[in-house]
């Protein structure tokens, strides 16, 4: 078995059930759903209680859950909760190295503190077949954002953020959102118009206790603020 941080559950697999505890158990019927990457349901055959020995503790009754076909037997959070395995802190990084200030200074473009573009692949946002275009009529902006907002907009226009248009059919409402440093954010409020066409991409995001358990032998970590 494989200890997975990332599922809730103790299962096995329909065909190790058979094969291991079909004889001296007694399959329980699930009342609740169980669903995986990303968000999937999975056919649960049902739930047994098991004694499980591990470190020199044991329970008696732990429940071991056996799904349809399945892939590898997984021992999940309830089992860590249980014999009280813990994962491995990390600890931040208070200092730079000398190679990373290297690296550093030959790539200050890369590092510098003005606004990077990518500029090697297009993407494309891929609307549902119902699209209808909305342009929504804008939002009064509070007089006392209105200087900055113009200022903001003509930055990002000068480093080719953003362009200006003649017409559109589709338009979103500028929305600036004051920052704790008194400055201003601009954003816009895709959610009342193009955001309810998008088509869903669904991608299984790891949980942070699988991030944390792939680099805690890691030495050195970077931060960077999409």
């Amino acid at each position: 078995s494989q200890l997975d941080s990332g599922s809730g559950l103790t299962v096995i697999s329909e065909k190790i059930f058979y094969e291991l505890f079909n004889k001296n158990s007694i399959l329980r019927k699930v009342f609740k759903s169980v669903n995986g990457y990303p968000g999937e349901e999975i056919n649960v055959l049902g739930f047994f209680l098991a004694e499980m020995v591990f470190n020199g503790k044991t329970c008696e009754s732990f429940s071991i859950f056996v799904v349809e076909k399945g892939g590898p037997n997984l021992l999940g959070r309830d089992f860590m909760d249980k014999f009280n395995i813990k994962l491995t802190n990390i600890n931040m990084l208070d200092h730079t190295e000398p190679k990373l200030e290297q690296l550093n200074i030959k790539y200050s473009n890369l590092f510098s503190d003005g606004m990077g573009r990518y500029v090697h692949k297009k993407f494309k946002i891929r609307l549902k077949d119902n699209a209808t275009p909305i342009f929504h009529k804008p939002r009064q902006i509070p007089f006392a954002f209105k200087g900055q907002v113009e200022e903001k907009l003509y930055r990002l226009e000068k480093l080719g953020v953003i362009s200006q248009v003649e017409s559109s059919k589709w338009g979103s409402p500028l929305v600036p959102i004051l920052k704790s440093d008194g400055r201003i954010r601009i954003c816009a409020d895709y959610k009342v118009t193009i955001n309810k066409f998008v088509q869903e991409v669904k991608y299984p995001l790891p949980r942070i206790e699988e991030i944390f358990q792939k680099v805690s032998k890691e030495k050195q970590f970077s931060k960077i603020d999409l």
